[in-house]
C-alpha cells in the first residue's frame, strides 16, 4: 500500500462526512473498526459512530473541514494510517457555527481501503461551549418530528 492510497482513503472519508454521505462513511470503515474519542474515552462500534454522524448531519446545515493537515505514518509493527489535524466548521440549524479544532489518528487495513481504528482528539472547551446549543437544536428537531 502506498501513501497515495492512504491519502485517497482520508479524502474519501472526510469528503463523505462533509457532504453528509453516511453510506460512504460506513464504506470507509472496516466492519469491525473501533472509534474512540478523548471526550468519553469509550470505543464505539461502526454502527454507534454512524448514529453520532447522523445526529451531526441532522443538526447542521453544512460541515466543512478547514486548516487540514494530513500525513501518513507507518509504525514499527508495519501498521499504516493517517493523521489529520483540522477545524470542523459546522453551521447549526439554529444559526450559530461550531468551530471545533480536532485531530484524528486512523489506522487502515493492508490495502488502504478501510479504516480499522479511529482515535479522535477534540477540544473539550469548544465542545462544552456548544453543548447547550446542540441540546437546544435537538429539542427543536424532536418537536418538529425531524429527529
Amino acid at each position: 500500500m502506498s501513501s497515495d492510497q492512504i491519502l485517497a482513503l482520508a479524502e474519501k472519508f472526510v469528503g463523505a462526512i462533509a457532504r453528509g454521505d453516511v453510506p460512504t462513511v460506513r464504506e470507509c470503515y472496516a466492519p469491525d473498526a473501533k472509534i474512540w474519542h478523548n471526550t468519553d474515552l469509550i470505543f464505539q462500534t461502526v454502527d454507534e459512530n454512524i448514529v453520532t454522524l447522523l445526529n451531526l448531519v441532522k443538526t447542521t446545515t453544512s460541515r466543512e473541514y478547514t486548516d487540514r493537515v494530513v500525513s501518513t505514518f507507518q509504525r514499527k509493527d508495519g501498521t499504516r494510517g493517517f493523521i489529520q489535524e483540522h477545524v470542523l466548521v459546522a453551521k447549526s440549524l439554529s444559526g450559530p457555527t461550531l468551530r471545533l479544532p480536532a485531530c484524528v489518528i486512523c489506522t487502515v487495513n493492508s490495502d488502504a481501503t478501510r479504516i480499522t481504528q479511529l482515535r479522535e482528539y477534540m477540544d473539550q472547551v469548544t465542545i462544552d461551549k456548544y453543548s447547550s446549543l446542540i441540546v437546544a437544536t435537538r429539542k427543536e428537531l424532536k418537536k418538529a418530528g425531524k429527529l
